[in-house]
């Protein structure tokens, strides 16, 4: 029995397969650094979008303006502190709102849309109190908007902030 691999053609037939195995494999690496870019791209948009939401949002509650805040809640609007407090739209109206000083900085935004919808997970860094106590500083949040329009509305608000008692 002769050794395929010694013989003319068999050396001929691995040299060709290896060729053939490294052109996929640099056309696949192609196709997914171009995939990922195009995702990237999409991505970022998308987070520009969400972070521009967020800090209309934000910037709403620090006005400290009930009626310019309710032009961004949803009727079904609730929101959930990391405390355990939860609040519908007339309650966070009527006197649940966060009292903010200043924002800082909307941080590490990630969001996903499906339809009229945005979940938006980010951090927010700003002075800030609630229930009289002051907020900790940067913390996790969590909000889904939904579009009416051109309008994005708050649906559902998680702050994880811990109150500083």
């Amino acid at each position: 029995m002769k050794n395929w691999r010694k013989s003319p053609g068999g050396r001929r037939a691995i040299a060709l397969s290896a060729v053939f195995i490294l052109a996929v494999g640099v056309g696949w690496q192609q196709h997914v650094t171009s995939a990922r870019a195009e995702v990237s791209a999409e991505s970022r948009q998308l987070e520009a979008k969400a972070k521009k939401a967020v800090e209309a949002w934000a910037g709403a509650v620090a006005s400290g303006n009930a009626e310019i805040v309710r032009k961004f809640l949803a009727p079904e609007f609730q929101i959930l502190r990391s405390d355990g407090k939860s609040y519908d739209k007339a309650q966070y109206l009527a006197g649940g709102m966060s009292k903010i000083k200043s924002i800082i900085s909307v941080q590490d935004v990630f969001a996903t849309e499906h339809g009229d919808l945005m979940v938006v997970r980010y951090v927010i860094s700003l002075k800030a109190s609630a229930e009289g106590e002051a907020m900790q500083k940067s913390a996790p949040r969590l909000t889904v908007f939904r579009r009416n329009g051109d309008r994005w509305l708050v649906v559902a608000h998680a702050n994880f902030a811990h109150l500083r008692k």
